[in-house]
């Protein structure tokens, strides 16, 4: 096996990974003594495994380029095993699927990618949709958009730019009962936070009399910590900063935007 990618920590001795396996990327189990085990074993592309509970998650991308959301029993077996056969939660799709994200055994949110820019008045964009997944009264998963944001392609696409690029503007679901974003203004040239409440699937603006706002400060999808949201931001020479950390050039002292949570 080898590229691996999508390493998440079960615990300080084990965690789980996706890497490629013959023809398809496969999901596997790790530890710190080097034990590898089978998390799946399909003719298919697993991708972005959630670990909710005993149940797995992932995304599976078939030879078609069709993608579907499956989950099956957390049971990882030897290499020289077949692992069990996956249940689809979400119908495939022809659609650019791609970062799941469960916030428990019956909910979770996921994006559709863009295949094309969509032409703005100063600058492109890319416009990205986030859906909301959940199990209702009758055990059916339904899936609908929650909401949509646009990221400049300059910022995520081109020679100096990698997949990774695109991980600072993601979503964060993290926060109980409501969703963190950035969305592109146009008119104002910058980017706006927003937050999504699931109950009642509105939307408001998160930052609109922050001082960021009114300095321009291009800021990334936050990270939170119990009541303040913390956002990293793109410098007028478009250098990316880490969300979580500051630095300091010719001794100017960086802050990090700082928001109260809903």
């Amino acid at each position: 096996i080898g590229l691996f990618s999508s390493m998440n920590w079960i615990n300080d001795e084990m965690f789980y990974f996706v890497a490629r396996e013959g023809d398809f990327f496969q999901i596997f189990q790790g530890d710190l003594e080097e034990n590898i085990q089978r998390l799946t074993d399909e003719s298919a592309d697993a991708l972005y495994p959630q670990k909710i509970g005993e149940t797995l998650f992932y995304m599976k991308r078939d030879m078609s380029n069709q993608t579907s959301i499956t989950s099956k029993p957390w049971k990882p077996t030897s290499m020289s095993e077949s692992s069990d056969i996956p249940h689809n939660i979400i119908k495939k799709s022809n659609q650019q699927l791609c970062f799941l994200r469960m916030i428990s055994e019956e909910e979770g949110f996921y994006l559709q990618a863009p295949t094309k820019k969509t032409k703005g008045l100063k600058i492109d964009c890319y416009e990205f949709y986030c859906y909301h997944m959940y199990q209702n009264n009758e055990n059916e998963w339904i899936s609908q958009k929650a909401f949509s944001f646009k990221i400049p392609s300059k910022y995520i696409a081109g020679s100096s730019r990698l997949y990774e690029s695109l991980e600072p503007f993601l979503p964060n679901s993290t926060s109980k009962g409501r969703v963190y974003f950035v969305d592109w203004n146009h008119e104002l040239d910058q980017f706006d936070l927003y937050n999504f409440n699931i109950s009642d699937h509105s939307i408001e603006q998160a930052n609109e009399s922050s001082p960021c706002r009114s300095k321009k400060q291009n800021i990334f999808s936050p990270y939170i910590t119990e009541s303040k949201i913390h956002c990293g931001f793109i410098l007028q020479d478009e250098r990316f900063f880490g969300q979580n950390s500051f630095d300091t050039i010719n001794n100017d002292h960086l802050e990090l935007p700082c928001f109260e949570k809903k």
